[in-house]
C-alpha cells in the first residue's frame, strides 16, 4: 500500500502547476489503557499540488517512533506509520460561493500502540462546498471501503494523541 501511495504522489508531481511542500517533527504522548503514557517522537511531510486551476492533490505521510517501557502490546514494534491523500476536482460551480467537486480520499494507519495493526478508509464521491467570508461548509458523499485489523491477544485499547 505504501508503494501505491508513493506512486500516486510522485506521478502527479510531473504535471503539477503549483507545488507546496512542508515537513514537521515533534514529540507525542499517547495515553493508553489506564492512563499509561507512551512517549515518542514523530516526523512527517505534507505536500499540496495542483495539476490545473480546478484540481488539487494533498498528501501527508508521518512516522512515529515510541518508547513503550511497559510493553503494553508484545507484538507492537515501536515504529508506526500514517498517511492521508485527497484529490479534488471541480465538476460544477453554479455561483461564486458554491461548487460541487469530485473527490478521492485515502486514510491509512499501521502498527499503532493501541493494538490497531492496520486501518484503511478510502472512498470516491462528491462534495458540495459553500464558502462565504470565514465560513466554509463541505458535506461529502463517498462510496468506498473501510478496513480495520485489531490485535486481539489483548482487548482493544483507547488512545489519545497529542503532537507538538
Amino acid at each position: 500500500m505504501k508503494q501505491v501511495f508513493l506512486l500516486i504522489l510522485l506521478s502527479a508531481f510531473v504535471s503539477s502547476e503549483e507545488l507546496k511542500f512542508a515537513y514537521h517533527y515533534g514529540l507525542h504522548d499517547f495515553m493508553v489503557e489506564d492512563k499509561t503514557h507512551v512517549l515518542g517522537i514523530n516526523t512527517g511531510f505534507y505536500t499540496r499540488y495542483s495539476t490545473s486551476e480546478d484540481s488539487s492533490h494533498k498528501a501527508h505521510f508521518q512516522t512515529f517512533t515510541e518508547y513503550d517501557k511497559k510493553e503494553l502490546d508484545p507484538d507492537h514494534i515501536p515504529v508506526w506509520f500514517s498517511s492521508q491523500y485527497a484529490y479534488t476536482t471541480l465538476l460544477v460551480q453554479p455561483e461564486e460561493r458554491f461548487k460541487i467537486n469530485a473527490i478521492v480520499n485515502w486514510d491509512w494507519k499501521m502498527n499503532t500502540a493501541s493494538s490497531v495493526e492496520q486501518y484503511l478508509k478510502s472512498g470516491i464521491g462528491i462534495e458540495g462546498a459553500f464558502e462565504e467570508y470565514a465560513v466554509k461548509i463541505v458535506p461529502k458523499i463517498l462510496l468506498g471501503t473501510y478496513y480495520l485489523e485489531i490485535d486481539m491477544r489483548d482487548y482493544p485499547r483507547l488512545f489519545f494523541g497529542c503532537r507538538v
